[in-house]
């Protein structure tokens, strides 16, 4: 991964020989291509405020009872077509791509 990313950079150096520019077409290309990601991590977060309130009064009904919670909010959530870790799943996705441009960036000032 960590030689695509560089070999890509080197091409957008190629169009903008600037590596101030290159730097800021790479960034925005990485952006649009994880764009989807970031999509679906946002549509998940709303959808889940959406719920907030009924979750309240489901947790402010099951206080004592975490097992009765557990099954409740399960059966809640597949009722309303919900995955409370898809808003998660996205972001943990794009870790490791920005860990790596992090490494192509810095490898940069050791040339």
């Amino acid at each position: 991964m960590f030689d695509f990313l560089a070999g890509v950079l080197a091409e957008l150096y190629k169009i903008w020989p600037s590596f101030g520019g290159a730097i800021i077409l790479f960034t925005t290309l990485v952006m649009l291509v994880l764009s989807p990601l970031s999509i679906k991590s946002t549509r998940s977060m709303i959808a889940m405020q959406r719920v907030g309130p009924e979750v309240k009064k489901l947790q402010a009904k099951h206080k004592g009872d975490r097992e009765a919670l557990n099954k409740e909010m399960m059966a809640f959530y597949q009722e309303n077509n919900i995955n409370p870790f898809s808003s998660c799943l996205p972001m943990l996705l794009q870790i490791p791509v920005f860990i790596v441009l992090y490494q192509v960036l810095i490898g940069l000032t050791r040339r």
